[in-house]
Parts: structure tokens; C-alpha cells; sequence
């Protein structure tokens, strides 16, 4: 069975609260000098991965960036244990 992904935010968020989404300029000057990416919306096979680059234009003043990936499909909110649910926190990834 194949796992499918309906990401629909991809934000870069900062230490103060600031968010930035993905910079379609910047994905785009990198797909000219690094070729396609893989869309975080691919389907995985069992035992398959992949790596792809997303491009973020912060401020230089941003501090601790950290990357947040989610869905909107509203019933995740009511799945407890969902990191969308309203009793869980976001789970944020290190941003690098």
C-alpha cells in the first residue's frame, strides 16, 4: 500500500512567531541549477524514501528557524493523538 501525503502548509518559523512559506522564486532558481525536485506530495512505496529541498527567503534577522510540515484535512483536528489535534503540540523539525 502506498503511503500518500496531503501536505498542504510548509512553513519556516522563527523563534519570535514569524512564519514564511516556501519562496517560489527561490524553488525555482534551484530547480534550474540543481534539476527537479521530488514534491512532498509524491507517494512513498513500503521501504521507499526520498530527499527533496524546499527553499525558504527568511530575514537575516531570523533566529532559530524551524520547519513545519501539515495537513489541513479538517478531520485530523478530532484524531486524538494527531499532531493537528487540539490536544497535541506542533511538531516542529530543526532547520538547517
Amino acid at each position: 500500500m502506498d503511503m500518500d501525503f496531503e501536505i498542504q502548509r510548509t512553513l519556516e518559523e522563527d523563534g519570535s512567531g514569524g512564519c514564511y512559506a516556501v519562496d517560489a522564486a527561490g524553488e525555482r532558481a534551484l530547480e534550474a541549477s540543481a534539476g527537479p525536485q521530488v514534491p512532498l506530495t509524491r507517494a512513498l512505496k513500503p521501504g521507499e524514501s526520498y530527499v527533496t529541498r524546499l527553499v525558504f527567503d527568511l530575514p537575516e534577522t531570523v533566529t532559530d528557524p524551524r520547519l513545519l510540515i501539515t495537513d489541513s484535512d479538517w478531520v485530523t483536528y478530532l484524531l486524538l493523538g494527531h499532531e493537528n489535534s487540539f490536544l497535541h503540540r506542533k511538531v516542529f523539525l530543526a532547520a538547517f
